[in-house]
């Protein structure tokens, strides 16, 4: 079963760019629900799912539901997008957590290469990353992290 249409009308209806949240489903499972064999997809830390969602993210969801998993994970993405304020920064946090993207921007951590794969690979998936254009791993600071979001927005 095709999920693209409900991903893109729980997107617009979340403020979420179609493109990006199709984009993180399709990194965080290929746009399934279940393995090939039927059994539920679910990754080695317990998130379940299309978006990959873990149940401490979206308590008292059904995750198992594909619409309801949607929904979880859109709308997870919409609030990172209000928080960080950038695509790149929301998609960082999806994939490695609010936190730790805060503790980034302050300094205090690295952003490994795992995650910065991820956000790349998720923007240029959809569109949004622009040739030559790219965050890299290392220890970035509040500025230099808005500098890199920001130029990707000014080149798209």
């Amino acid at each position: 079963m095709s999920y693209t249409a409900d991903i893109i009308a729980t997107a617009v209806a979340n403020g979420v760019t179609p493109a990006i949240a199709l984009a993180v489903a399709r990194r965080e499972s290929g746009i399934n629900q279940y393995r090939p064999d039927g059994s539920l997809l679910i990754g080695s830390a317990g998130e379940i799912g299309i978006f990959q969602v873990k149940p401490s993210s979206a308590p008292g969801v059904d995750l198992t539901d594909p619409q309801q998993n949607i929904q979880a994970g859109v709308g997870y993405l919409a609030s990172l997008h209000r928080r960080f304020g950038s695509w790149p920064l929301a998609i960082a946090a999806y994939n490695w957590g609010p936190g730790r993207v805060q503790d980034a921007m302050g300094g205090k951590l690295a952003i490994p290469g795992s995650v910065t794969t991820y956000v790349n690979a998720v923007l240029g998936s959809s569109g949004q990353l622009s040739a030559g254009t790219q965050i890299t791993p290392g220890k970035l600071a509040l500025g230099a992290i808005f500098s890199v979001a920001l130029l990707i927005l000014v080149l798209k």
